[in-house]
């Protein structure tokens, strides 16, 4: 995921401001790609594993909650991560964002993947 995000970042976003936030830059993906890391952890703290292996059925509500823990340590660690350059009022607004962004974004992956799973258990 770092490596990832490194080349996404890179590739598609304007040389100046890479050059200017560099270091935040790389805090940022360090957040994203620790988030879902400290979600997994986090369930497991609480007494569910949820890790790949753990049982032998896909777990659909663990991965949903695994998302959005994982949404919301990304949400917070973003907000501190780019603190500086938001407005204190706005940043309240910055978390939310990021939050509400992440969990639409799980929503529609994982209907899509319900659907393509359905999918081809329909064509074995």
């Amino acid at each position: 995921m770092i490596l990832g995000a490194l080349l996404a970042e890179f590739l598609y976003t304007d040389a100046s401001i890479v050059a200017m936030l560099q270091p935040v830059l790389i805090e940022s993906i360090l957040v994203g790609a620790l988030s879902a890391y400290v979600a997994f952890e986090a369930l497991r703290f609480a007494g569910e594993n949820a890790y790949a292996g753990q049982n032998l059925r896909l777990q659909w509500t663990h991965l949903l909650v695994i998302g959005v823990v994982s949404s919301l340590v990304n949400s917070i660690g973003q907000s501190i991560v780019f603190g500086g350059f938001v407005m204190p009022d706005d940043a309240f607004l910055v978390l939310l964002f990021y939050a509400i962004g992440d969990i639409f974004g799980l929503v529609a992956i994982m209907l899509l993947a319900v659907a393509a799973f359905r999918v081809s258990e329909r064509e074995m």
